[in-house]
């Protein structure tokens, strides 16, 4: 490793646009650290397909074929935040977005190591996971790595089944994201043919994919779930191509679970529901991104005693978050069943989210199996997060389990303009009486009252919200209903975009629920700019110090 130090002859110049500085400083400093020149290893502009669009970083340095350090470099030390922001969402979702590209780079990860030569200042960092075991972040380097040192690196990064040990840092969602999306198009296929017609065909396909990846993590023997849909040796085969390519024991833990949850929210996100209607009873997906989970968990920091439900839980982003959380100060195997619970209107989604949890706590806990009915340690049920009662066919009675003012927090994002009355307007309005006297129901006054049935005195409660709801001169009742039950913490409005193919603007509230209220506490209340010079993560962070200096 060299010190930036050595190079202060380079920077020692200001450079008016960002040609020059690639010429005078970059080059000379890819130059000094002994990377090779040729196309083979110094990459340009190199494009990636990503959640939110194309994008392409500024140089890649590659190893036999391997990106190894991505470079995004400006001519002014102001653009700093910027260059390592986007240097990190290159790093993170890297994703070749041409056929060729894949080929030629075979097993697709992150990339380990990104530079940010702005102006004089010259750092590198190294991806890594957070302590929550989820969350990627930047270290930074006390000196810049040698092509050598790369190389060396480059030689430790994982292979195939059967050679050498995972290296976590070297791994990336892509590939694996990639091989979820080669199944699921082999599945597809097979299903197309033996059930033409099927509704929401591919509901009914990442639903057989779980049940595979499940079968693969919990040790048991995948081909009568073959059997069962009646696939043919040579789809079984191709199935299991792709399982062998790794060895699985290998893989287990947040790096495959969190692939596989960016698979389901790239593939399904704002899909309507196969029982959904075309109408009003119609059932959005659309996932609440991690920057914001992990925002809403810092900001209510649950203490390992409480009592967590998420009553519309998605493909369960908050319990894997909060659960990677606990895992190091508590008896996992005791806290699952005990402290965590959730439940889904969408079978698709209970489906999905045992499936992340068990990707990403493997051997911690035996699932239960919704579509088979068996009982399991996590509390994932197939219900319709408004009431614990048995109303519709294929619920429980969850009276005793889901009971009201048992919970120390309530965190979720639930559905804000879509309907989750499914023709029981009539029962809805006995369950929340503040609603008896409207001709239409909506959504997020029914979860907020929902939240406040279900959190105990004391108990916290965060959700997502539309935005400007406390402000919506309709909505008095629940106004008052708020105010009179609960202490509004803050209320943070989100940027618009943030969920894919959602026009309106949403906002996180937190309140905690108390007796004895006080009027005259002030409310934090922050908005959330994003644009071309900030990013989602590094905002959020800025209004969490602020909430934590306001508080």
């Amino acid at each position: 490793m060299i010190s930036s130090q050595k190079f202060q002859d380079l920077i020692k110049t200001r450079y008016h646009n960002e040609t020059d500085y690639w010429d005078n400083v970059v080059t000379p400093l890819l130059d000094s650290l002994g990377v090779p020149k040729g196309a083979h290893i110094r990459r340009r502009e190199f494009p990636i397909t990503t959640h939110w669009g194309d994008r392409s970083a500024d140089w890649l340095i590659f190893i036999e074929n391997r990106p190894m350090l991505v470079i995004e470099a400006k001519q002014s030390e102001k653009d700093f935040e910027k260059a390592k922001a986007d240097a990190k969402t290159f790093a993170v979702n890297f994703n070749p977005k041409k056929i060729g590209d894949r080929e030629t780079i075979g097993e697709i990860r992150a990339i380990p190591y990104i530079f940010t030569p702005c102006g004089t200042r010259l750092t590198m960092f190294k991806l890594t996971i957070l302590e929550d075991g989820i969350t990627p972040d930047l270290q930074s380097l006390e000196g810049l790595l040698t092509y050598g040192e790369l190389k060396q690196i480059a030689e430790k990064s994982i292979k195939p089944t059967g050679t050498k040990p995972l290296e976590r840092n070297l791994l990336s969602t892509s590939q694996f994201r990639i091989n979820f999306e080669e199944i699921s198009e082999v599945i597809e296929k097979r299903i197309s043919k033996t059930k033409p017609g099927l509704a929401s065909i591919k509901d009914y396909v990442v639903l057989i994919l779980n049940k595979i990846l499940l079968a693969s993590f919990q040790k048991q023997d995948r081909a009568t779930i073959y059997e069962k849909h009646k696939f043919t040796k040579k789809v079984a085969h191709q199935i299991e191509t792709v399982l062998n390519r790794y060895d699985l024991s290998q893989i287990e833990g947040p790096d495959l679970a969190y692939a596989y949850r960016d698979f389901v929210t790239r593939n399904f996100t704002g899909t309507t529901p196969w029982w959904a209607d075309k109408g009003e009873k119609e059932v959005g997906r659309y996932l609440t991104p991690a920057p914001v989970i992990k925002f809403m968990i810092d900001l209510c920091n649950p203490d390992p005693n409480d009592k967590v439900i998420d009553f519309a839980c998605g493909s369960g982003g908050f319990l894997g978050a909060i659960a990677s959380r606990m895992i190091s100060h508590v008896n996992i195997d005791k806290y699952l069943p005990e402290k965590l619970f959730a439940c889904d209107v969408d079978l698709f989604s209970v489906s999905t989210a045992q499936t992340f949890m068990e990707l990403l706590l493997p051997g911690e806990q035996t699932l239960a199996q919704v579509i088979e009915k068996k009982e399991g340690m996590l509390n994932i049920f197939h219900h319709n997060g408004l009431f614990s009662e048995k109303i519709h066919s294929w619920e429980h009675n969850l009276s005793s389990i889901i009971a009201q003012q048992s919970f120390g927090l309530v965190i979720s994002n639930p559905p804000g303009g879509t309907d989750y009355n499914l023709g029981h307007e009539d029962e809805l309005k006995k369950l929340f009486p503040l609603e008896s006297s409207r001709k239409k129901l909506q959504n997020a006054p029914l979860f907020i009252q929902r939240a406040i049935q279900l959190a105990q005195n004391g108990g916290k409660i965060c959700l997502i919200v539309p935005d400007g709801i406390l402000a919506n001169i309709q909505l008095q009742y629940l106004h008052k209903h708020i105010f009179k039950t609960c202490q509004v913490k803050g209320v943070i409005s989100l940027p618009r975009g943030i969920f894919p193919n959602v026009p309106s603007k949403m906002s996180i509230l937190y309140m905690i629920k108390s007796k004895k209220l006080s009027l005259i506490k002030p409310i934090f209340m922050a908005s959330v700019e994003i644009g071309e010079e900030t990013d989602l993560e590094s905002e959020l962070e800025k209004i969490l110090k602020s909430y934590k200096k306001f508080k």
